[in-house]
């Protein structure tokens, strides 16, 4: 079994390597001594006349919802619902079809390169295929935000530009009455079905079972393939998108199965139970058919030609509504382009590839990294920026520490190192080099502690306006600290696209790192592409033109030195 190993340094942070990627986790009160205090190693844990009768049938469900606030927003979390949103859900009947699929397909604003199918029946002579758009919607990045997306999802579907939708969905995740994991997913189908009248049988609609870096599913990874975990997550999927069919189920691969060679037997075993498990829902009406998600490929491709050759091939020889794979595959993935055995496993027998976190690579040092334009500023302006900000908030700190403290000892106050994240961010600021690891930091363990230090703030009227000092003072501070960090990713981004456009790569001037990432992996290979807030809805670009053989050879080779990094 892996292991996650946390390697915890006093001064301020810790640096933590779950499956050979290095992420800093945790800080520590900058009081606190700066040597290497412990290392301690953890288990990781169409056509609307095919529906006519159908709407006439349709059962009401009242949903009351609640608002709670969040600083953001996880994949596999329970996301927050708002208060305004008391809403009359209706169950949403029926599945995809072929001429349904067709005809919404057919309505894009822009004419596709290719004609994505994906198999909802047995392979063979008789197989029946639905329409999937290149573009789908699922696989928001980490920290998005419920509004941007909830926004896009809904422009993508009313314009005809996106018809597969997938929720992700934790078993493990215990949620609040009324909360949903997968709430924007099921707000944009119900939209569409409900206000647009675009049919129910138009749309794909799926699930990708399993769990993220911030919400582990269990310390026994293995479970995410037994049959109780995968029908709970159709269970709560069905429920949260009120629907009575599931279109395509996607099961997440631990990490440990999937990259060793030597238990690809035990993955086999593993494997045809869930494909038992989920052949029975297909058989019960439930599912349509489903796939399976793989972890990245940063070194190699070898581990993925195996798998397929000595596991893939066999399975859906034996199981035939097994119909996709899902990868995440980037400029900079061992498995750009795809390998051949990969495509002629997918000619063969007929499966669907989902192209997933198309704009997420990693770094030679294991952190990641995104492929996505910035705004710019210059970087005295940034300093400037943040040097007052940090004014700001460490004179709040001295002043709670030095006066208020000892003036209101009678109160039930934080103590000293819960009032300090300016004096620690000073003290670390050079640590932090690296957007995503820092992000991580901001939101699992920063906001949550200032939002607790604030909240002891206002249970006395006597510190209330101290909260509301610190809270804005916090606020700016990490505002003007993610935006430093953001130059190093925006010099690496720019360095790339320069790259590619001195070789003649762009296909405009005015195209974006993001429309060429997107562009190139639908080129290599894939036949849908997961994306929600990070391409805006307009784009049409990436899914009209492809890159050649040669061209992608030169993408992946000019990007290669700069996702390297001097250690």
């Amino acid at each position: 079994m892996s292991t996650l190993e946390i390697t915890v340094y006093a001064a301020s942070f810790a640096l933590v390597s779950l499956s050979g990627l290095a992420w800093a986790v945790l800080l520590l009160p900058y009081a606190a001594a700066s040597a290497l205090t412990s290392v301690v190693t953890l288990p990781p844990q169409g056509a609307a006349s095919l529906i006519g009768e159908q709407h006439a049938q349709k059962n009401c469900v009242v949903y009351t919802t609640q608002s709670i606030l969040t600083h953001m927003w996880v994949i596999c979390a329970p996301c927050r619902v708002r208060a305004s949103a008391l809403r009359i859900a209706h169950l949403h009947v029926g599945r995809a079809t072929g001429p349904a699929t067709e005809d919404f397909v057919v309505r894009s604003p822009f004419q596709a390169s290719t004609s994505p199918k994906l198999r909802v029946g047995e392979s063979g002579d008789d197989a029946q295929f639905i329409s999937v758009a290149p573009r789908g919607i699922g696989s928001p990045d980490l920290w998005a935000k419920d509004m941007p997306r909830v926004d896009i999802s809904k422009t993508l579907t009313s314009s005809y530009t996106s018809n597969f939708i997938q929720a992700a969905v934790n078993p493990e995740v215990v949620t609040k009455a009324g909360e949903k994991q997968a709430y924007v997913e099921a707000l944009a189908l119900n939209e569409a079905v409900k206000d647009l009248d675009i049919p129910r049988e138009c749309f794909v609609v799926s699930t990708l079972i399993g769990s993220n870096v911030v919400h582990p599913t269990n310390p026994n990874a293995d479970d995410r393939l037994i049959k109780a975990y995968v029908e709970k997550g159709v269970e709560i999927t069905m429920n949260e998108l009120d629907v009575e069919t599931l279109d395509h189920v996607v099961c997440q691969i631990p990490e440990e199965l999937a990259l060793v060679s030597s238990k690809q037997g035990e993955l086999m075993e593993k494997l045809k139970a869930t494909c038992d498990a989920l052949e029975q829902l297909c058989n019960d009406g439930k599912v349509q058919s489903y796939g399976f998600s793989l972890p990245s490929f940063d070194s190699s491709s070898k581990p993925l030609e195996e798998l397929v050759e000595k596991t893939f091939t066999p399975l859906s020889e034996q199981f035939g509504r097994f119909a996709s794979l899902q990868l995440a595959q980037n400029v900079g993935s061992a498995i750009f382009p795809l390998p051949e055995a990969v495509m002629q496993f997918r000619k063969e027998r007929e499966m669907l590839l989902i192209g997933d976190r198309p704009l997420e690579t990693i770094l030679s040092s294991g952190n990641p990294f995104h492929l996505t334009t910035y705004n710019g500023m210059a970087g005295e302006d940034v300093a400037l920026l943040l040097k007052t900000a940090f004014n700001l908030a460490i004179a709040v700190e001295k002043k709670y520490v030095e006066n208020i403290r000892p003036e209101k000892g009678h109160l039930d106050l934080p103590p000293p190192e819960d009032v300090a994240w300016g004096h620690i961010l000073a003290n670390q600021h050079s640590h932090f080099d690296n957007l995503q690891v820092w992000r991580y930091v901001r939101e699992t363990q920063i906001f949550p502690r200032l939002d607790a230090t604030v909240k002891e703030f206002n249970k006395h009227k006597e510190t209330e306006e101290l909260g509301f000092a610190y809270s804005m003072a916090m606020n700016q501070l990490l505002k003007c600290f993610t935006r430093s960090v953001e130059l190093v990713d925006a010099d690496r981004a720019t360095n790339v696209m320069n790259a590619w456009k001195e070789k003649g790569l762009l296909p405009s001037d005015k195209t974006s790192i993001q429309e060429i990432a997107v562009m190139a992996v639908l080129s290599a290979g894939m036949d849908i592409t997961l994306l929600e807030e990070q391409l805006p809805a307009s784009t049409s670009l990436p899914f009209t033109h492809r890159f050649s053989s040669a061209q992608l050879q030169q993408i992946a080779a000019l990007a290669r030195p700069h996702l390297t990094v001097e250690k």
